[in-house]
This record gives C-alpha cells, sequence and structure tokens, in this order.
C-alpha cells in the first residue's frame, strides 16, 4: 500500500471522542489560557526552598508533566527526578521527607495518586503539591487541604476528553512552563502548523533512499537530549497506550552503548521484516551535531524521522511536543486508521480491569519502601495456590496452603459470609481446589469494589491478623492479640489458649440459643438497630417515610447488628463484671470490642479514638451516648442511679451536655417505663428534666425531617415514637419512617417501648439469630439476673 492509497483511509471516531488531529487545531487555545492563569501558586511552590531536591509524580500520560518538572528543577534550582507512584514506593520515608514532592494528575481519584497523595500527607504534606484540573471536592482533595491548605494546585481547563491526554499536557506544560520562566506571553512564539512537513521529516538515514511506507513501521527507537527528554516520555505514552507501535526511549549517548545493536539486528536479519522499524530523533540545537555524528554511522536503510526544534529554552520542549504530537496523529489516523484519541482495541480488554483492579497496595503494606535492613516477611506465592507448601489442620479442616487458611478469618458473620466460607471448603468445586477462584474473589476485587473486609484487617488496629498468620505459619504468637478479634469461623469463633509447653491450642465455639428468649428488656434495642441498618444508608428518604403507618415487617437477610448492639453488650458487660463501675474498665471494654467488630459502622472520631492511645473523652454531641445506655435503665436500682450511671456511661466519650442528656433522657424514660409510670408521666418528666419538646407528632415531624444524629436533634424524636406507639413494633416503625439515623433512632425506640410491649417472638428470636456467640453470651447472662423494681 503506498501513502496516497493510505492517507485515503478515514479513521473511526466512536463515542463521540474527537480525532486527535482535530484536538491539536485548538492547541494555541490551551497555550493562552495558560498565559492567563495564575501561575504563582505553583512558582512559589517551585522555587522555595532549592535546597530540596524535587520528586515529580505522574501516572499515564501525565508522567511526561511530571518529567518536564524535574528536568526545569533540575536546571533552574536543585535536583529533580521524576517517578511513576508505583515507583515512589522505592523511596523511603525519610527520603520524601527531605524533598519536595509534586504529584500531577487530572482528576486525583485513581487508585495510583491516592495512593501517593496519601503518603504524601502522611510523610510531608509541608513540602507537598498536587498539580490537578480537578474541581471536584473528593476525599484525597480534602485531605491534603486539611493537611496543608496550599497543597493543592488547581487549574481547570474545558478540553475534549479522550483516551491519551492531549490539550490536558499542552496545558500542563505550558502551567510548568510559565511558573519557572514568568513568560506569560509565548504562544506567539510557537508556529504551530497542521502541516505534516512543518513538524517531522521521515526518510532513510541515507538521503538518497526511498523508506518504506510508514504503514509497514511497528517499532520505534525514540533518541533524545535535554529538552527532548519528557516530550520521549508522551511518544512513549502516546504510541503505547494507542496501541499504535511498541516504542522504547534512550538518550543519544546511551543508544551509542550497545542499544544500536537492535536497529542492526531488526535492519539487517534475513528471518525479520527489514521494514517494521524506525528511529526517531528529537533534535534541539543542542543535539544538532551528535545527531548528525550518529546518522552518519547507521545503516543507510534505515528509515528515521527527525522531529526538529531550533529553540533553545525550555519552550524547545513545548515546540517538540507539538511536533512530535503532529506525527502521532498522522501515524495512528493516516497510516494505522485509528484515531490515538479513541484507539482501536482488537483484543477487547476493558481498560477499567488494568485500572482499577491490578491493586499494588497489599504489596506495599506487606513490604513497605525498599530498605536495607528490613526483615524478610515470611512469603506465599499468591499467584500459585496451589503450590504445594505446609499443610495446617484447623479444626477438621485441612488446608494445603497458609493463604487459603487465612481467607477463613476474613469475614463478617452475615449469612452471605456464611455460605463463602462454606463454599471455600466444599471438595469438588470449593476454593481450595480452584485457586484462581481464590485470587479474583478475595486477594482481588469482588465484583469490581474492594474486598471492605481485607481492607480493615489491613489497618493499623488489626494487628491480630499478623498473629493470626504467624499461628498459620508454626511461628510464635501472642494468644492475647488472636483473642482480642473477633474471627468468625463456619458459623462460630475461634478461641485461642496457650498450654503450660507454650503450644497454642484453639477451639470453635459454637452458636447457641437459650430455650426461653425473654421478649422484653436489651432485645428490643437490638431488634429496633436491626430493623433500622437497613435503611439507615438509603437515598430514598422519600422511600423511607412511606412506611410510616405500617404495622408489621420482618426481618431480612440483608438487616444486621451494628455498634448500637456491640457497645450496648460491651455497658452490660461493665456493669456485671466491674461492680466498681470505674471509667477506665468501661474504656477498656469500648476499646476492645470496637477493634473486635471494626466493621460494624463505629463512627469515624469513635474509631479515631479507640485506635489511639487516647482516653480521654472528645466532646462527641451525637446520639452515640443515648443508643448504647439501655443496660443502666434495667441494672439501676432507683432514678437517681440511672440517671448517674448514664452520665459515667456518656463522659467516656459524649462529655458534652448534649451528649450527656441524650443518655440520661433515654436512660430515664426506660428505667420510669419499666417500673410503671405512664407516658404522660414519662412525657412531663423528659420535657421538664431535659428541655425536649415532646409535644409533636410523628406525622409533624416527618415531612420536614432529616438525617440527624445530634443528641438533640434525635433523642427526643425517637422518644415521640414510643410515646405514641400502640406495639413495639409501631414504635419502631415510626422510628424508621422519620428518615433519619434510622437503626439508632428505632434502637433508642426499640429499647423504650420494651420496657413494657414485648417484642414479638418471632422477631426476637430472628434478631437473636444475628448475633454471634460471644455477644449471645453477655446477653444471656443479663437476661439471667433479676431487674430491681
Amino acid at each position: 500500500m503506498t501513502t496516497k492509497q493510505t492517507n485515503l483511509l478515514q479513521p473511526k471516531t466512536r463515542g463521540g471522542k474527537a480525532l486527535m488531529s482535530t484536538l491539536l487545531t485548538n492547541t494555541r487555545a490551551y497555550l493562552e489560557q495558560a498565559e492567563r492563569a495564575d501561575a504563582e501558586p505553583l512558582r512559589q511552590f517551585l522555587f522555595s526552598n532549592p535546597e530540596r531536591p524535587l520528586i515529580a509524580m505522574g501516572h499515564g500520560g501525565a508522567h511526561s508533566s511530571a518529567s518536564y518538572a524535574a528536568l526545569l528543577y533540575g536546571a533552574n534550582c536543585g535536583l529533580g527526578r521524576v517517578v511513576t507512584p508505583y515507583l515512589a514506593n522505592s523511596l523511603s520515608d525519610q527520603t520524601l521527607r527531605n524533598s519536595k514532592l509534586l504529584l500531577v494528575s487530572t482528576s486525583l481519584k485513581n487508585q495510583d495518586a491516592v495512593y501517593i497523595a496519601n503518603r504524601m500527607i502522611r510523610v510531608n504534606p509541608e513540602h507537598s503539591c498536587a498539580l490537578t484540573m480537578s474541581r471536584d471536592e473528593n476525599a484525597i482533595i480534602k485531605r491534603m487541604l486539611q493537611s496543608n491548605p496550599n497543597s493543592v494546585i488547581r487549574h481547570h481547563f474545558e478540553r475534549d476528553k479522550g483516551f491519551i491526554s492531549v490539550n490536558g499536557t499542552f496545558a500542563y506544560f505550558a502551567l510548568l512552563y510559565k511558573a519557572f520562566t514568568d513568560d506569560d506571553d509565548f504562544s506567539h512564539k510557537l508556529a504551530l502548523s497542521t502541516d505534516s512537513a512543518d513538524n517531522y521529516v521521515y526518510r532513510c538515514a541515507d538521503e538518497t533512499i526511498a523508506p518504506p511506507d510508514l504503514s509497514q513501521i511497528s517499532q520505534f527507537t525514540v533518541l533524545y537530549g535535554s529538552y527532548g527528554e519528557p516530550v520521549a516520555h508522551k511518544m512513549e505514552s502516546n504510541m503505547t497506550e494507542a496501541g499504535l507501535a511498541s516504542c522504547v526511549i534512550s538518550d543519544y549517548r546511551d543508544e551509542c552503548h550497545g542499544r544500536f545493536l537492535a536497529l542492526s539486528n531488526f535492519i539487517s536479519s534475513p528471518n525479520h521484516p527489514q521494514t517494521d522499524c524506525a528511529l526517531v530523533l528529537l533534535v534541539t540545537p543542542r543535539e544538532e551535531s551528535v545527531c548528525r555524528n550518529l546518522l552518519n554511522r547507521l545503516p543507510g536503510r534505515l528509515p528515521v524521522v527527525i522531529i526538529r526544534t531550533d529553540i533553545d529554552t525550555p519552550l524547545g520542549s513545548i515546540d517538540l511536543l507539538y511536533k512530535m504530537s503532529i506525527f502521532t496523529s498522522d501515524f495512528g489516523e493516516k497510516y494505522r486508521h485509528s484515531n490515538p484519541n479513541d484507539p482501536n482495541n482488537l483484543g477487547g480488554i476493558d481498560k477499567r480491569v488494568f485500572r482499577d483492579h491490578v491493586r499494588f497496595q497489599d504489596d506495599f503494606a506487606l513490604y513497605g519502601p525498599l530498605s536495607l535492613s528490613a526483615g524478610t516477611p515470611t512469603y506465599t506465592n499468591r499467584f500459585s495456590l496451589n503450590t504445594i507448601c505446609s499443610g495446617i489442620d484447623v479444626l477438621g479442616v485441612r488446608f494445603g496452603n497458609v493463604e487459603a487458611a487465612a481467607l477463613m478469618a476474613q469475614f463478617d458473620d452475615s449469612p452471605e459470609a456464611a455460605k463463602e466460607q462454606a463454599k471455600i471448603i466444599v471438595p469438588e468445586n470449593g476454593y481450595l481446589n480452584n485457586p484462581n477462584h481464590i485470587i479474583s474473589d478475595f486477594l482481588t476485587h469482588r465484583y469490581g469494589t474492594p474486598n471492605y473486609r481485607k481492607q480493615e484487617l489491613d489497618r493499623d488496629g488489626a494487628k491480630w491478623y499478623a498473629e493470626w498468620l504467624k499461628w498459620l505459619h508454626g511461628e510464635p504468637a501472642d494468644v492475647s492479640l488472636l483473642n482480642s478479634a473477633y474471627i468468625n469461623w463456619l458459623g462460630g469463633y475461634l478461641r485461642f489458649t496457650q498450654t503450660a509447653d507454650g503450644r497454642i491450642t484453639v477451639e470453635r465455639v459454637e452458636r447457641s440459643a437459650p430455650e426461653h428468649l425473654p421478649q422484653t428488656g436489651l432485645i428490643g434495642g437490638i431488634c429496633g438497630e436491626v430493623f433500622g441498618s437497613k435503611y439507615e444508608l438509603e437515598k430514598d428518604k422519600q422511600k423511607v417515610k412511606k412506611l410510616a403507618g405500617k404495622k408489621d415487617m420482618k426481618v431480612l437477610k440483608s438487616m444486621t447488628y451494628t455498634d448500637d448492639t456491640i457497645l450496648s453488650l460491651a455497658i452490660a458487660k461493665w456493669l456485671m463484671d466491674d461492680p466498681e463501675h470505674s471509667k477506665d474498665s468501661l474504656i477498656d471494654l469500648f476499646k476492645h470490642f470496637a477493634n473486635r467488630y471494626q466493621v460494624y459502622s463505629f463512627g469515624r472520631k469513635f474509631q479515631e479514638w479507640v485506635k489511639s492511645a487516647n482516653r480521654e473523652p472528645y466532646g462527641a454531641g451525637s446520639n452515640g451516648s443515648a443508643m448504647r445506655v439501655a443496660p443502666v435503665a434495667w441494672y439501676a436500682k432507683s432514678l437517681d442511679e440511672c440517671l448517674a450511671l448514664a452520665k459515667t456511661t456518656a463522659e467516656v466519650t459524649h462529655n458534652s451536655p448534649g451528649g450527656i442528656r441524650g443518655a440520661q433522657a433515654v436512660a430515664a424514660a426506660i428505667y420510669l417505663n419499666r417500673t410503671g409510670s405512664s407516658k404522660d408521666e414519662i412525657r412531663s418528666y423528659i420535657s421538664q428534666t431535659f428541655g425536649y419538646n415532646l409535644d409533636r407528632t410523628t406525622d409533624e415531624i416527618r415531612p420536614d425531617y432529616a438525617f440527624e444524629t445530634a443528641c438533640d436533634k434525635s433523642v427526643p424524636e425517637s422518644i415521640i415514637c414510643f410515646l405514641e406507639a400502640e406495639s413495639f413494633m409501631d414504635a419502631v416503625i415510626r422510628a424508621i419512617s422519620l428518615g433519619g439515623d434510622t437503626d439508632t433512632m428505632a434502637c433508642i425506640a426499640g429499647n423504650i417501648a420494651a420496657a413494657t410491649m414485648p417484642v414479638p417472638e418471632d422477631v426476637a428470636l430472628a434478631c437473636y439469630n444475628k448475633l454471634p456467640q460471644e455477644l449471645r453470651e453477655i446477653l444471656n447472662k443479663w437476661n439471667k439476673r433479676e431487674y430491681p423494681k
């Protein structure tokens, strides 16, 4: 096919994405927009602390922009180095602390940007900067701004989207050029011609030999020097990401150290097409001599693409970038019949699979940054789970691989998790005989989302998981840490014991249920929370509010206990086991149970408190103090004791007036209800003592009520649900139908109602059966107590 024939082919424009050649016609407009942009914040970051090296990071197409930043920093300030976010893990925390960190990312959303941004925040927020075009206030941007108000620099450019970054790269190069040079009138210095002949020359090394048609070229070797380096990175990215050709890059002198043999062999091999490789030369005035010298020594029939600029300043990079982009556009559209901005994908590989599902964070968490003295973690081949290794037996379940056994500890106790656990050990079709299933379902992602249980186990508070792996490997382990976690094992939980000879034995504690389950008491709050759990995160609040007037509800598989139940039973255990009722012992129990059941919806501030060494309250005013207080109302022998205990349970975290008021009001309502006070008497006492307005109806509250967690805006409404209710289910449904913090408000209303309104037997049993054995044991022991009247 001749060049003329190839030019007749028209590239496809799928999905409304413009041709790359069309996008390039707007280049001057982007440069002019950059000229008008305020580059002073970026300039201040780049030129401050010049004694610090700059580590510039970019992923995908942004890597070339980071390379340009590192190049100009090295020419103007100090040492500049470009790395991808992935390779930044080769740098120690101390190296990052001693440097300035620049991240170039258009959205700051993908996992590469999020990973390195979090590390920047943790290690060196004072000297970190993210250059982005995002307008969003996403979580990582908020975190960066909280750590350093000057750490995010945004310049939004209205640009056409595509598979590769075209105009976005020009925008970043132009912003960096302006920031380094302070030149705000540079676009007119560039010709920016759309004529191919003005941008590159395609020939053979020997100009007298006609080159092969460009459509035959599938391999490029790109040589660069000085201002051509970031452009070489961009050309490699463009050619590879657009699927046009393979591309390797090298500086001019490195090519002379043996790399030339690749070209020599490809161009002369009798067993290989001799017209499918070409040399690309990126030339500034600084490389004219070495370029000529090189060409004179290459095989004459070698195809060569020469892209040159006459500009010997940082603007030369932008000139080369434009000319290289014209060549890429021509090569794709005219010779490959493919739009580089929306390339052919003959293999049908989904880009999202690689971008979102090929994760690296687990490896980094295991090994950490490179270190000369790091200990070596026990190695498990996670790519070949069927590889023969030390077999282990855990309570009669035989595993041929430690990693597979570890999976068994990575579940909550939902019915869905129980099904997955059972599936692991089915001999014929189970995961033990299908290692690829383990990889796809548990070690990577499930259905496109991270394995949230695995994420919880990777956090600092999950120290037990490291001990669990040690135990599986036969290494010494800390029994107290092993027992600090709730490890669901086929419907039961594991209890570890260290024998006199140092061995660690384990037993599974099976679930059991009492012959008679009380229908009053703490089971009311548990059932209320279970019902409300389904609706707490429902976005369509009008759908929730339509539950008003409903007489009954079924306990569904999707419903579960959460933090309300866990902390309520922690208080019950405290009341039974600590006769002194000290705050220290209650704090110990809160931290123990919250760490043990990490995935059960604890509030962010509470989680931070739990994971820290801090034992002081943090002034919360939310309804967390009210949702857990019910046991004190059943334990107390008088109203005064009830109020005092309620205050104690609140003060360890919720030492604000609102937090204490909410806990005491709920405890008083339960106590008064269970000791025979009428609803009118309860309404009067609560209103007068705590200042709550209880003279409203749920029908009046519901239309304008929104999600609230403050005690003063959710506790009164929950009490009103009980005051209006004719039955336990009526109270719970009213609380949910307000459309607020459904699980907590239903828990509060259920706790008050269950003092005199029995929980339906089938409801009580269904909700009780959702509890793990450990929590069942606490509730069973509590139910055997005699309640003082």
